[in-house]
């Protein structure tokens, strides 16, 4: 069985238990980092999709839509967030994000994103 490769780019140390319960309905394995600039891709192990937390304190909206577009391999991305303006969705949106989660989000709207994501992967 292929899993599903994840990475989970979250300040919250507990951020794979976000994701945990997709696991049991799927197979599924989860990388977590803290920080984007902690991300390694490396060719044996490039994710299959990259979950952004982009509630994280340390960096503003600008680094983060910076260190997005850094990510120019061919890698859905989907954003979580708190809250965020309509302004900061178009921005994402323009850098090649796949969707855009408000939290908190159920199981099947992240298994929604996930579907979307690597379809049009």
């Amino acid at each position: 069985m292929k899993f599903l490769n994840i990475f989970l780019i979250d300040p919250d140390p507990n951020g794979a238990t976000k994701l945990s319960c997709l696991r049991d309905e799927n197979a599924i394995k989860v990388t977590h980092v803290s920080t984007l600039n902690k991300m390694a891709l490396d060719e044996n192990n490039m994710p299959d999709c990259i979950v952004i937390d982009a509630d994280d304190p340390s960096s503003s909206s600008e680094d983060f839509l910076l260190c997005l577009q850094r990510l120019s391999v061919k890698i859905p991305v989907i954003v979580t967030c708190r809250e965020g303006d309509v302004s900061f969705a178009v921005k994402l949106m323009q850098s090649g994000v796949c969707d855009l989660i408000q939290k908190p989000f159920t199981n099947h709207r992240m298994n929604q994103a996930l579907e979307k994501a690597l379809k049009h992967h």
